[in-house]
């Protein structure tokens, strides 16, 4: 493992995920120097400061379970690298490599500190089947930073790099597509309708509100929507989500104040032109995803209770959130230290939820099973962002380094017998 990669523990109060408020300017098709950045970098080093104190905070969490897990770290990462947002197709895992934590932490705060790392910028491959690392794929791309997020359609992988813009590499012939037309700040990925794109602008051009935008698998733009907040605050979007049965866009939502304080969250449901149709502070829903066939996964808090609220294709057309059936994860979720991360629906069926701490809980829809695995964590510090099930493994990328954890997947729960006839 490098020296002082990514030695985080997890959540801060606020909820501040890996955004931060920064200002803007896409048409300079880059961030601003500093002197544009002072209020997102104090708010950048008190976040490092608080997830310091957090550190034996962190360490109170569950202890890892009694069972093996196989650590394996990238040969030759960069230094201070590590993994980020992962998504599987075709038996790799495809994730994301970046130095912006222990960057940021090394220069007091500096949200910028992640463009001064020398070496290539890339998105890592795991072979899911042999549990290896792969040859990773180089992404250089103008004024870019390390990878955020990654969507894999096949031989395409789409990526972010927040910093610079976003693109798609073609993972068989290497070729590197960049989107320069959609311009800087994108943040996290989801398919969209028609075989389009979603990706969230985190902030807009001059310290604009922040956006959903609509990409054409090329990167030519179709659409951007952007985002409501009251006077004084700035909607800066993160998690994207389309549902397919009601044609309707899910974004989660930090609502930054311009002058400085506490950020909070919200979530928003908007039709395909961008009209608001629904805004949810309660609960605090911390990731969604909607599957193939349409069924909805959402990751939501209300105080501390972390619940899987499940919406199915063929839910009532009225409010989605109270048409879901809720499956309880944690009922002592701890929000000051911890976050659900991503959410991936395994061939199968089950649904697995990743937490910040390496909590995930694998989840049988229809029979309201969940299983509860914690992935170990070195000294308690470190990130987990993304876990796959991949036949009866489980998989999660690992933010300590660049490195992947592997363990049995709990076994899919038994059908229900049908009882037999009398004859």
């Amino acid at each position: 493992m490098p020296p002082d990669a990514a030695s985080i523990p997890v959540q801060t109060p606020g909820n501040p995920r890996k955004e931060l408020p920064f200002q803007m300017d896409r048409d300079e098709g880059a961030l601003p120097r500093k002197a544009a950045l002072p209020r997102a970098a104090a708010w950048a080093l008190a976040l490092i400061l608080g997830l310091l104190g957090l550190q034996s905070a962190g360490c109170a969490l569950l202890a890892p379970e009694p069972r093996r897990f196989d650590r394996i770290e990238a040969p030759a990462a960069a230094a201070g690298s590590c993994a980020w947002y992962g998504d599987a197709a075709g038996g790799t895992l495809y994730f994301g490599e970046s130095a912006f934590w222990s960057a940021m932490r090394a220069a007091g705060g500096d949200p910028e500190a992640d463009l001064a790392v020398r070496g290539p910028k890339r998105i890592g491959r795991f072979g899911l089947a042999v549990e290896r690392m792969e040859s990773p794929v180089s992404v250089d791309v103008p004024g870019g930073s390390g990878v955020w997020d990654v969507l894999a359609a096949g031989d395409q992988v789409y990526f972010t790099t927040f910093f610079g813009p976003g693109g798609v590499v073609d993972t068989v012939r290497g070729e590197v597509t960049v989107f320069e037309e959609a311009g800087v700040g994108l943040n996290e990925l989801a398919r969209g309708p028609g075989g389009t794109l979603l990706a969230s602008r985190y902030g807009g051009a001059a310290g604009g509100p922040g956006a959903v935008v609509m990409l054409g698998g090329d990167g030519r733009m179709i659409a951007e929507l952007p985002l409501e907040a009251a006077e004084g605050s700035i909607a800066a979007p993160k998690t994207v989500a389309y549902d397919p049965v009601r044609r309707q866009i899910w974004v989660t939502v930090d609502v930054v104040p311009q002058a400085g304080g506490a950020v909070s969250t919200d979530s928003r449901r908007l039709a395909l032109d961008g009209k608001e149709l629904a805004r949810i502070e309660d609960p605090e829903i911390q990731f969604v995803v909607f599957a193939a066939n349409g069924a909805g996964y959402f990751a939501a808090r209300s105080g501390r209770t972390l619940s899987l609220l499940v919406l199915e294709p063929l839910a009532p057309r009225g409010d989605p959130l109270l048409s879901a059936r809720p499956i309880l994860l944690d009922e002592h979720f701890e929000p000051e230290l911890d976050f659900a991360q991503d959410i991936h629906v395994a061939a199968d069926g089950r649904v697995v939820v990743t937490r910040w701490s390496g909590i995930v809980h694998v989840v049988t829809p229809d029979r309201n099973a969940v299983e509860t695995l914690v992935f170990p964590r070195t000294r308690g510090e470190g990130l987990y962002y993304s876990a796959v099930l991949e036949a009866k493994r489980l998989c999660a990328t690992y933010c300590a380094g660049v490195e992947v954890v592997c363990t049995d997947a709990p076994p899919a729960p038994e059908p229900p017998r049908r009882p037999r006839r009398l004859r």
